[in-house]
């Protein structure tokens, strides 16, 4: 991808798509946090400019969209975005944008002028504990042109801070592409990006076939050192084009399920695809039409063969294993017991009745041998 040098630019389709995935998640993320905590805060580390060459909104102006029309976040919440922007020109349009967009509910927004690895961790201790905050959500949006100036190290403190997430978009197939650069520098910004020094050259070393996904498995086990909670997907042109990969970590289970249902809710039907790639050998395409009930009952036979096991157990690890959905997981529990695969007790663990073709928490299930 051609990184833009003029203020604002013409936005591509799957800019737009991230930002839809953006919008799904914060749509569910703010109205929940904000009725535990009173206070939440977004960053979003690579903000440009607010506005497209068509007037679509940049991701800053969509974060703060959701905020002023969500029904559901209670009014006396108080919700503060930091908008890190490095070009002097692209802030200043962006200050633009943020005061045309705040009016109808003003928020504790502020553009940060300089670059990410600079300006983030002093961002995050503003709300500290230690700096007379009580602890509070964060969520914070990666999302560069390449990949300097995204030190591993400095992602590593943010997921250490309670409550808080990153939503980061790796350039896999621009670091493939760099390994063999002559400038020491460029491949020392690989390092810095994984965290871990000489990286750029074991990958190198691995061989041409399969090093983009050594590449995303490399970087997804860096993030679990730090995250509970980690996904994988990829992003494809229409030509199936490898584009990049997201990656979502956190520490709350909600927020990871919140994740995986904003992702499974768009529309592929564009110029680009979604693919869940956290298990390299179990790729699932989120698409319209996709078998999930199908793939995800092989996953579960697989798991739980000849086991009997609670429901809640199913769930949690279709939840957190798998890249379906809790609902996936009822749909392909209702196929299974149609086939007599599984045998479910009528009478949940609380002695009350279980209603058919229903598969609520506290059941148990026999999954046949």
């Amino acid at each position: 991808m051609t990184v833009p040098t003029n203020v604002i630019w013409k936005i591509e389709p799957h800019t737009q798509a991230k930002h839809f995935l953006l919008k799904q998640y914060l749509s569910a993320w703010m109205p929940i946090v904000s009725s535990y905590f009173n206070e939440l805060l977004f960053i979003d580390g690579f903000s440009g400019p607010g506005i497209y060459e068509g007037g679509e909104p940049g991701s800053p102006i969509v974060a703060l969209s959701v905020a002023e029309e969500h029904g559901g976040i209670p009014k006396e919440a108080i919700i503060r975005f930091r908008f890190i922007e490095e070009r002097i020109d692209r802030a200043e349009e962006l200050c633009r944008q943020v005061e045309l967009h705040n009016r109808s509910r003003t928020f504790d927004t502020q553009v940060v002028v300089g670059e990410f690895s600079d300006k983030i961790l002093g961002l995050m201790d503003e709300f500290s504990p230690s700096n007379q905050h009580k602890s509070i959500p964060k969520l914070v949006m990666i999302d560069p042109f390449g990949f300097s100036g995204i030190p591993f190290a400095k992602v590593y403190q943010i997921l250490q801070q309670q409550h808080s997430e990153v939503f980061i978009t790796f350039m896999a197939d621009a670091i493939n592409r760099f390994l063999q650069h002559p400038d020491d520098s460029i491949r020392a910004h690989i390092d810095e990006a994984f965290g871990q020094k000489g990286v750029a050259q074991i990958i190198l070393e691995s061989g041409f076939r399969g090093r983009v996904n050594l590449i995303q498995e490399t970087y997804k086990q860096r993030l679990c050192t730090a995250a509970k909670y980690v996904r994988a997907f990829s992003m494809h042109d229409r030509a199936d084009r490898l584009l990049y990969f997201l990656f979502f970590a956190t520490n709350n289970s909600l927020g990871f399920s919140k994740m995986k249902e904003a992702m499974w809710k768009l529309d592929p039907s564009g110029q680009f695809r979604f693919s869940d790639r956290t298990n390299p050998e179990q790729c699932v395409l989120f698409a319209p039409g996709v078998m999930t009930e199908v793939y995800l009952s092989q996953d579960l036979k697989q798991s739980f063969h000849g086991k009997t096991v609670l429901s809640d157990k199913v769930l949690k690890f279709t939840s957190e294993e798998t890249a379906f959905t809790e609902t996936h997981c009822r749909k392909a529990l209702k196929i299974m017991e149609e086939k007599r695969e599984i045998v479910v007790s009528t009478i949940k663990n609380d002695g009350t009745k279980r209603r058919a073709n229903s598969f609520p928490r506290g059941i148990t299930i026999e999954f046949k041998s």
